[in-house]
């Protein structure tokens, strides 16, 4: 068995853009069972610059030359979501453990050969579903398992953020759109939280040029309902609510990506007092990055394999035909 602080996980990231910067780059250093070891990006100064600012050993240009460097032992796509099918099957054809940032493709077609690929060529593939790893929502999602709010009546979570019209989220043939963006991340947490799965949708939307405010009711596997709203026009502003027959949790800023500590979580019970949990700041991406080191060794079974990606991406086209 693989000792992961002795030898940490050898990553390449494809597609070095500020996301990854941002959020990859300044996470791997706090994680040691990890080595970003490579990054790709078109213009190869560009690439060397991010590398050096990082101290990352490598940097190349090409998709090619960072999947089949000899120190990568796996990868990080984050591209943007258009090249995200042509590049997963590439890694799938080296043989290399990867995690596809969310969505994994625009449609689910695309999204059911890149699962497939790593399926014939039997290499882990995950899918970048970040907000799993919330505090708030691990807490939530363990009260349910220990009905400790008493039967699953409703779920409730939204999401909000602010886009320029001149960002790439707002235009089509990069696979803008909010559902793409945040309504992804929310309708995978309402299954991940309940445990139950989204049987049936009802939606609707206001558009520009994509999607920019959705909001749906969904009827879940056990009979209790769901609501979700995102939107890139609203104020910033997220959060959940899990009610059940006894009692209720209410959180907060709770699915932000930045660390910084002003999450919250309040269990109300059945008495009308109220317990808030004391939560930590956390940074989702090193708790990604261990759990994507853990899963590509064999060392623990994944909660973001990428055939989730692929359930979600099908509820996703299921909204989109009803907006």
């Amino acid at each position: 068995m693989r000792n992961l602080k002795a030898e940490p996980l050898r990553i390449g990231i494809l597609g070095c853009g500020s996301f990854a910067e941002r959020r990859i780059l300044t996470a791997a250093p706090q994680v040691d069972t990890v080595k970003i070891v490579c990054v790709q990006k078109r213009d190869l100064n560009e690439a060397k610059k991010a590398a050096a600012k990082f101290g990352i050993p490598h940097a190349v240009a090409t998709r090619e030359e960072l999947i089949r460097h000899a120190e990568v032992e796996a990868i990080w796509i984050a591209t943007p979501n258009h090249m995200h099918e042509e590049d997963a099957i590439a890694c799938a054809k080296v043989g290399k453990p990867t995690l596809c940032e969310k969505p994994l493709a625009p449609t689910s077609a695309a999204v059911e050969r890149m699962v497939n690929a790593f399926k014939e060529a039997d290499v882990p593939f995950f899918v970048g579903h970040s907000l799993r790893f919330r505090p708030a929502v691990r807490i939530a999602q363990k009260f349910l398992q220990d009905q400790a709010l008493g039967k699953l009546m409703c779920l409730r979570i939204f999401a909000s953020i602010p886009v320029p019209k001149d960002n790439w989220r707002h235009k089509k043939e990069f696979g803008g759109g909010v559902l793409q963006d945040l309504g992804i991340h929310l309708i995978d947490l309402i299954q991940f939280i309940s445990g139950e799965d989204i049987e049936s949708i009802q939606a609707t939307a206001q558009f520009d040029e994509v999607d920019e405010t959705v909001a749906a009711l969904c009827r879940l596997s056990n009979g209790a309902i769901a609501y979700f709203e995102c939107s890139f026009e609203q104020p910033f502003y997220t959060g959940f609510e899990v009610i059940g027959s006894k009692s209720r949790l209410v959180s907060r800023n709770s699915l932000r990506q930045t660390p910084d500590p002003i999450e919250t979580l309040c269990h109300i019970r059945e008495d009308d007092s109220q317990l808030y949990f004391p939560l930590k700041a956390s940074n989702v991406y090193e708790e990604e990055l261990k759990h994507f080191a853990e899963a590509a060794t064999g060392l623990t079974p994944s909660i973001i394999s990428a055939e989730i990606g692929l359930k979600n991406q099908k509820i996703l086209e299921t909204i989109s035909s009803l907006i």
